[in-house]
C-alpha cells in the first residue's frame, strides 16, 4: 500500500503486511530502499548470484545470510545486486514500512529468481500488469 508519493517522484513510502509464514518470492531491486518492521519480526534472506547471466532467463543463486530484524531495526537495499527475500517467520502479523527511492533504469519490474528451478522472471507492479493487459486488448477493440 503507497502510504506517500513524493511530487517530484524522488521516493515513495510504502506498508506492507505479512501473515504469519507469509514470505514474498526472492527478488532484486530497480532502486535504493530502506526497510524495516513497525510490528512484529521481519526475516531477510539474501543470495548472491553466481552465473555469468548471458542465458536468458537463467539465473543460479545461493543463500549467503539470513538475519532477521525487529521494529526499530532496519535494512536497505541498493539496486539488481541486493537479492533478497523478506517475510514474516513468526506467529503474529508484521507490519512493515519501506522507503524506495526512484528507479535507476527504465525496467519496468524487478526480476524474480526461482532458486530452485534456476529461472529469472519479471515481477510487475500491478498497476504495470493493468496497463500492459489494456495495451494488449485494443487489438480486440
Amino acid at each position: 500500500m503507497i502510504l506517500y508519493r513524493d511530487p517530484k517522484q524522488l521516493f515513495s513510502v510504502r506498508l506492507f503486511f505479512w501473515e504469519p509464514g507469509g514470505y514474498d518470492p526472492v527478488h532484486d531491486h530497480n532502486a535504493w530502499g530502506v526497510v524495516g518492521p513497525v510490528a512484529g519480526d521481519l526475516e531477510i534472506v539474501n543470495y548472491r548470484r553466481f552465473d555469468d547471466g548471458l542465458r536468458e532467463g537463467h539465473a543460479c543463486l545461493e543463500e549467503t545470510g539470513r538475519r532477521t530484524i525487529r521494529p526499530g531495526e532496519s535494512y536497505h537495499v541498493c539496486g539488481p545486486q541486493t537479492i533478497h527475500k523478506t517475510g514474516n517467520p513468526g506467529s503474529r502479523m508484521t507490519l512493515q514500512v519501506s522507503i524506495y527511492g526512484r528507479p535507476w533504469s527504465r525496467r519496468d519490474h524487478v526480476n524474480g529468481f526461482d532458486v530452485a528451478g534456476q529461472r529469472i522472471y519479471p515481477i510487475y507492479a500491478p498497476k504495470t500488469i493493468k496497463q500492459r493487459l489494456a495495451a494488449q486488448s485494443l487489438p480486440v477493440l
